[in-house]
């Protein structure tokens, strides 16, 4: 009977996305923010911790809206609800007869850091010979990944999605949605440790999408470098591997240049560490057949964005600002790479590293304990969990970015070279405007 009752309610489920998707094809999209409705969109009211999206049904279909969807039982029978016991199932569960639909090929990335410019950099190769479709900003989420198959478009030939996770299972889970064909884990390192619990977390929630593409014959893109990786468990799997130890640095400041085969190859970003992403777009690109010219013409035009590793003047000052995130793992690599940078005036300013739990405390202390070690011009840390150990060290600390702001401002420097490094909620990026 229970069996019975099961099929009977998957059946049921099934039917509800196929009228839903009927209803989607012939709409101008899914949005979940009744404020951006336009003419003829779907409506997902999804419900938050401190949010209700069936609140402002009503509004989105007053705005335009060709249906909201909703599972608020007093809504069910308004003119233009679409009644599901599940808004959020219901979305991811329309994401992923939409790809059933598509007949593009899907990379998947995923990994503790350079997620995002791992993707805005591969799209930038592949576009160079194909259609290609992106994740939208950092959309990365168990909503922003059923959004974003939701808006490509039935010409994308490939569509490059982004996978976040701060627990264990959502790799999983936004992969059966997506369904991958190709499976790219750009490093592992300590990051989100308040959800993962440990580094180890961190690997087993990461590999996952490696999982899922064993399991399905997807072919992985492997990192040779990456030391937080098993081989073994992609071993029996296709992939293709690729290092940055194939590439010799010939100039790393402002922006990274190397040679490639006698090739050179110019880039638009700041850091050695995106040697791996330059070696991954060639080894992702000549598996899609695209020539080395138009590899390089991708890698030469990106430029990275939203205070991710950008490079910016203000008067007789350089700053590397990279203010999107900050974790263990990149803090301590911007570090290093900041103090093989040759330049006569260098100071960092640095803002607290968030979600790292039982760690927090320990991991900032060691960064304090590595840039104390380090010959800079000057430091700077902001943020109440550096300002703890403002007695321990001989740096200025700063509790919030209102105090840091009151007291010194970039103009304060002349002909120096600043780094600029923190979790987007230190927002370091205000030194900038």
């Amino acid at each position: 009977m229970i069996c019975i009752c099961h099929r009977l309610f998957l059946c049921s489920i099934k039917m509800e996305i196929k009228e839903l998707y009927s209803h989607f094809i012939a709409s101008k999209g899914a949005v979940i923010d009744s404020r951006s409705i336009q003419s003829s969109q779907i409506f997902f009211g999804i419900k938050g911790e401190t949010f209700d999206g069936n609140k402002f049904a009503e509004t989105a279909i007053e705005s335009g809206a060709k249906l909201a969807v909703v599972d608020d039982p007093s809504l069910k029978d308004k003119k233009g609800m679409y009644y599901v016991n599940n808004v959020l199932d219901a979305l991811q569960n329309l994401a992923k007869y939409h790809r059933s639909q598509l007949k593009c090929q899907i990379i998947a990335i995923t990994g503790s850091n350079g997620k995002t410019t791992t993707k805005e950099l591969l799209k930038a190769v592949l576009e160079t010979q194909f259609s290609v479709q992106a994740t939208e900003g950092n959309l990365n989420n168990h909503l922003g990944v059923p959004l974003t198959i939701l808006k490509t478009k039935p010409e994308t030939e490939i569509l490059i999605v982004e996978m976040g996770a701060n627990h264990i299972g959502e790799i999983s889970n936004l992969c059966e949605i997506a369904d991958p064909d190709y499976g790219i884990i750009t490093n592992i390192g300590k990051a989100h440790l308040e959800g993962f619990g440990s580094l180890e977390g961190v690997i087993k929630a990461k590999s996952e999408l490696f999982h899922f593409m064993c399991k399905k014959n997807g072919t992985i893109f492997y990192n040779l470098e990456e030391k937080n990786i098993d081989p073994k468990i992609f071993s029996n799997c296709i992939h293709k591997s690729f290092s940055h130890k194939d590439f010799e640095i010939v100039a790393e400041f402002p922006y990274l240049h190397c040679t490639y085969n006698n090739q050179l190859v110019i880039t638009q970003m700041y850091g050695r560490y995106n040697l791996a992403n330059v070696a991954l777009s060639f080894t992702v690109g000549n598996h899609f057949g695209i020539n080395v010219y138009n590899v390089l013409k991708g890698i030469e035009s990106y430029k990275p964005q939203n205070n991710r590793s950008q490079f910016v003047k203000i008067g007789t000052n350089s700053i590397i600002l990279d203010a999107y995130n900050a974790n263990p793992s990149s803090m301590t690599t911007a570090i290093m790479d900041f103090s093989l940078v040759n330049h006569p005036k260098k100071i960092t300013i640095l803002g607290d590293m968030l979600e790292l739990g039982k760690y927090s405390e320990a991991e900032h202390k060691a960064i304090l304990t590595m840039v104390n070690e380090k010959s800079f011009y000057q430091s700077i840390f902001i943020g109440s969990i550096f300002y703890q150990f403002r007695d321990q060290f001989s740096f200025d600390f700063y509790e919030n970015i209102e105090a840091a702001l009151k007291a010194i401002s970039i103009n304060d420097f002349e002909n120096s070279l600043i780094l600029l490094k923190g979790s987007r909620k230190i927002s370091l990026e205000k030194f900038t405007l």
